[in-house]
């Protein structure tokens, strides 16, 4: 291998700036291509809540709340003290809109009416002992 001007030369193959990035460029286009269609089956994918089973109603302790998150992947997001179940959208609640004041969102109560409108309550966030309401079994539904 020697370099000639602003080219490479293997024996009796030249490459020069171009050819090199077009290498460069067809190695990621075939990387790309193998994470998509080989790799594809070792990674998980994302459930939505439709595959998920849903959550009876329950008041909940911030602790429960945090193990439940943890140990079932889901996005429960708790707003003025009731928890609604958001994983049909976890853009939603990945992105950080605990710094949003009112003038940005249009105040809390358009936040609140929103979630209500659109994910299932699940129930009420509650006091480490305090009493907690007895809902009988039933599925968290969206309130309407």
């Amino acid at each position: 291998m020697r370099e000639v001007g602003m080219s490479l030369k293997f024996g009796t193959l030249e490459l020069g700036p171009i050819d090199f990035l077009i290498c460069i460029l067809a190695g990621y286009i075939s990387y790309r291509f193998l994470k998509r269609v080989v790799f594809a089956r070792y990674i998980e994918k994302p459930r939505k809540f439709g595959e998920m089973s849903p959550l009876k109603m329950q008041d909940m302790t911030e602790a429960e709340l945090r193990d439940l998150r943890e140990n079932e992947n889901r996005c429960l997001v708790v707003v003025e003290n009731q928890i609604f179940d958001m994983s049909t959208s976890r853009i939603l609640y990945e992105a950080n809109f605990s710094k949003l004041d009112d003038e940005k969102f249009g105040g809390e109560k358009d936040w609140q009416k929103f979630i209500r409108r659109k994910y299932p309550l699940v129930g009420n966030l509650v006091a480490k002992n305090a009493q907690k309401s007895n809902y009988d079994g039933a599925i968290a539904s969206i309130l309407q």
